[in-house]
């Protein structure tokens, strides 16, 4: 809701991270994995961010993927992987 409102989909916080990392970082066996993904798409195909924003680096360098990877989200992975594949961010 706040996308289609015109949330900017790549702010960030003071350490860098944005919706994107946060989206990404969901544990997977959290209630909140399964959103993760369903969340990245929406970042996409609802707000018509440019993909290429995927690809944001917070402030240790980590990208979204970096951060699905270490929370073991392999939903999220996957999606990013082949949105990269696709030549958008990831």
């Amino acid at each position: 809701a706040l996308l289609r409102a015109g949330a900017d989909a790549t702010a960030t916080d003071s350490a860098g991270s944005s919706v994107w990392h946060e989206a990404s970082g969901a544990e997977p066996t959290s209630a909140d994995a399964r959103a993760s993904s369903a969340t990245l798409r929406a970042l996409v195909e609802e707000s018509h961010v440019d993909p290429d924003a995927a690809r944001l680096r917070d402030a240790s360098g980590r990208t979204p993927l970096h951060v699905a990877a270490g929370a073991g989200n392999a939903d999220a992975v996957s999606w990013l992987c082949a949105r990269a594949a696709m030549g958008g961010g990831g």
